[in-house]
């Protein structure tokens, strides 16, 4: 089960609100959405979605991009993000580490972040797969100078029963949001836009930008840490 154990309720008048999964790894869309909002929440309560980024992103390499996967057990399918449990064997880390040596190594500043890396995949010990996610979010929201605060859905007092539209609205409520910062395209297709009485509407629209990366061209909706690698501090201004 979810640790549900230091429940709180934040209050604070009329600040912007931000929902989503802790996604492994995000891209730098995500981190926009957390910039443009006074509160992110990581909806750490949501059924984790099978095939989907909650465990799994993208990093450049020479012939592309490759997906770094952390492996999720079956009968973790459609249970809360926060009791997915992470693999009982580390080899998902010692990958994912040597694919991200082996891919930034020519980086402009991965030298400067390497340290960090391997303290996170050979170090320090993560039970779920929120857990090691949130690590992560936390490590580029601080290298991109994100003041937004983030809660855990986990430490808010809802309803967790609540589904879809209901429960975005019982966690703006629980911090307090005058407004919901929602994506663009097919968060359209199941809120329920109605049901917002009295919390504005905002829609999220980011135009993904260029820029210099290890290797020649240049592929788009890679993870986050692909700007903070080639690009070091210059990264933060791409959100």
């Amino acid at each position: 089960m979810c640790d549900y154990s230091h429940t709180k309720i934040f209050m604070v008048d009329n600040i912007i609100v931000a929902i989503h999964q802790p996604n492994y790894l995000p891209w730098l869309g995500y981190f926009n959405k957390m910039k443009m909002a006074d509160t992110f929440i990581l909806y750490d309560t949501a059924q984790y979605p099978k095939n989907s980024l909650a465990n799994r992103n993208k990093i450049r390499t020479k012939d592309g991009s490759v997906y770094l996967t952390i492996p999720v057990e079956k009968e973790y399918h459609f249970r809360p993000v926060c009791e997915v449990k992470l693999p009982k064997d580390g080899r998902w880390r010692e990958k994912h580490l040597a694919s991200l040596k082996a891919n930034y190594a020519r980086a402009d500043y991965f030298e400067s972040y390497k340290d960090e890396i391997e303290r996170v995949y050979k170090i320090e010990e993560f039970d779920t797969l929120a857990d090691v996610s949130i690590r992560l979010i936390n490590f580029v929201k601080d290298e991109f100078d994100i003041g937004t605060r983030l809660v855990r859905s986990s430490e808010l007092d809802i309803d967790r029963d609540r589904k879809q539209t209901d429960a975005l609205i019982a966690m703006v409520e629980a911090v307090g949001g005058a407004a919901y910062f929602t994506g663009s395209g097919g968060s359209k297709d199941y809120l329920d836009q109605t049901k917002f009485i009295g919390i504005k509407l905002m829609w999220h629209k980011y135009e993904h930008p260029r820029y210099k990366q290890a290797f020649p061209g240049f592929e788009p909706y890679m993870a986050a840490i692909d700007a903070i690698f080639n690009l070091g501090e210059k990264a933060k201004a791409l959100v």
